[in-house]
């Protein structure tokens, strides 16, 4: 039964949160509250067994951070330090298979990535305005957050 998938279509209602692994919580809360201006929802630490199993490990102890843009009602960001058991960073070049990016609007991209540029967020190149694809004519820019 290759390539037809249509018997069976799970009845995904939208999002609900995007949650990325940082090293540390409270740089990764720092970059995202301070610098890009989300707002906290909530925080919670956890040392249990029943979420080692939902993560596939015996037991895990996590602390977690809950935000999103101010203002907004967009999904959640889940930010997740893992204190048990102990891993090791990826590389998370954007070539590499599993990098991620989180992708925002703004008003002003050049006078945003001024700003966050004099507080030290590394970006990969200035704002770059697209010439071809679905975005064609829109400005881009990548900066990096702390992981």
């Amino acid at each position: 039964m290759q390539g037809n998938h249509s018997e069976f279509a799970p009845a995904i209602g939208g999002w609900n949160h995007i949650g990325i692994t940082v090293r540390n919580l409270e740089t990764s809360l720092h970059f995202y509250q301070e610098l890009l201006g989300f707002e906290l929802l909530g925080r919670q630490e956890r040392d249990s067994a029943d979420l080692g199993l939902i993560l596939g490990y015996e037991r895990t102890h996590i602390r977690m951070a809950f935000l999103r843009p101010r203002g907004t009602t967009e999904p959640v960001l889940e930010l997740i330090e893992v204190l048990v058991p102990h891993g090791e960073p990826l590389d998370v070049q954007t070539a590499n298979p599993g990098a991620i990016h989180l992708t925002f609007d703004v008003t002003d991209l050049d006078a945003v990535s001024t700003h966050l540029t004099g507080l030290g967020v590394r970006f990969l190149s200035g704002p770059v305005t697209l010439t071809s694809g679905v975005n064609a004519g829109a400005r881009n820019v990548y900066c990096l957050d702390p992981d």
